[in-house]
């Protein structure tokens, strides 16, 4: 699991370092559009549901949302009930950013493809190798549940 997060984190460098590029004149950065497009999928959450969906410590969460907040485009609300849990969804202006969970999909399978490409035959053998092994665990584990 470690090999495989250390993969995923050197492709979202890679794909902070050309952000601009990608969403040219955005105020936001990747960790704050990639929530925005959590928060488009539900009506609302909470923080701590945000965190587990991006795997981020809940502190983490908290500061990318106080910066979306800050920004106008999530609003945050204690609950009626419990005080101490907080409700969080997009605020009209998050509604009205335009920006393509497709596209960013597209340059992270790009930056893949370009790793994948640099890889000797004998490397790309073995990766693919590992890869269907993991995949056909996790299909075995899904068909036991």
């Amino acid at each position: 699991m470690e090999l495989v997060g250390r993969a995923r984190n050197l492709v979202l460098k890679r794909l902070r370092a050309s952000w601009g590029e990608l969403l040219p004149g955005t105020d936001l950065s990747l960790e704050e559009a990639m929530v925005l497009f959590s928060l488009r999928q539900c009506d609302q959450t909470t923080p701590g549901e945000l965190a587990t969906r991006h795997e981020v410590p809940k502190s983490t969460m908290t500061g990318i949302l106080d910066r979306l907040v800050d920004k106008g485009l999530v609003r945050r609300w204690p609950d009626d009930e419990d005080r101490r849990q907080v409700h969080v969804s997009l605020a009209e202006a998050g509604r009205d950013k335009k920006i393509d969970p497709r596209q960013i999909g597209e340059r992270i399978k790009a930056e893949f493809a370009h790793a994948l490409s640099r890889l000797a035959p004998t490397d790309f053998e073995k990766l693919d190798q590992g890869l269907n092994a993991l995949i056909d665990a996790l299909h075995k584990e899904d068909e036991a549940r």
